[in-house]
């Protein structure tokens, strides 16, 4: 039986582990913070958008966007499935789907009871320090123990909502075992204006084109929603 890592318990680890626990991996979470699944609370303003429900085209950015459009459109059904087999009924609600509660803390809560079923154990509060690797053997340093495994995965996520120039852990970690990354840019960032009556305006959410000018020349326009704060 393969011992599988995953580093990081967001949306990602958690998913991640259950799917290699089913694949009768025994399987340990490594979450640096006092609790799981901080970011997932926090999508869709708390109601945890679970997948958009339109094509994704013009919505993902890199050098391959065309990729997330097409895992969406071959394995949209794949992904309902997981999540009804995690006892997450959706609904589709204007531009995506949601769970039906609308409540990312009901997602959270389904998805950990599934993991704890299929045996997977979460250790909180179980920063990783670093990993090295002794023959087909990938040891796990945290400030209390070193963790053996066979495979590991790297779910510690993005550099959403750090400090600029801060690198993430797993970035870090990656680049420790031989991998690279491109450099990461912000997909979603706030727009801070004055002289507009935006304050009448926090909490509410609109759907919107903006248009980019540069010395008057357009530069570039989006589509999507726009939350006022």
């Amino acid at each position: 039986m393969n011992r599988v890592a995953v580093i990081g318990g967001g949306a990602g680890g958690l998913a991640a582990a259950l799917s290699a626990a089913r694949e009768g991996a025994s399987v340990f979470v490594l979450e640096a913070r006092a609790k799981a699944g901080r970011k997932l609370l926090l999508t869709g303003s708390g109601r945890c958008n679970l997948a958009p429900g339109a094509s994704a085209e013009g919505a993902y950015h890199g050098d391959c966007p065309e990729v997330a459009e097409r895992l969406l459109k071959e394995h949209k059904e794949e992904l309902f499935a997981f999540f009804a087999s995690c006892g997450i009924e959706t609904r589709k609600i204007r531009d995506g789907y949601y769970p039906r509660s609308e409540d990312a803390a009901d997602v959270l809560k389904l998805l950990l009871a599934a993991c704890a079923r299929e045996g997977v154990k979460l250790h909180t509060n179980t920063p990783v320090i670093r990993i090295s690797k002794e023959a087909d053997i990938f040891r796990i340093h945290t400030p209390s123990y070193v963790y053996e495994a066979d495979i590991v995965i790297l779910a510690c996520g993005s550099a959403a909502g750090m400090p600029e120039k801060e690198v993430p852990e797993g970035y870090a970690l990656a680049c420790s075992l031989g991998h690279g990354f491109h450099p990461v840019r912000p997909a979603l960032v706030p727009l801070v204006m004055s002289g507009l009556p935006f304050p009448k305006l926090s909490g509410c959410r609109v759907r919107a084109s903006l248009r980019l000018f540069i010395d008057q020349k357009p530069a570039g326009e989006s589509s999507g929603q726009i939350q006022f704060t």
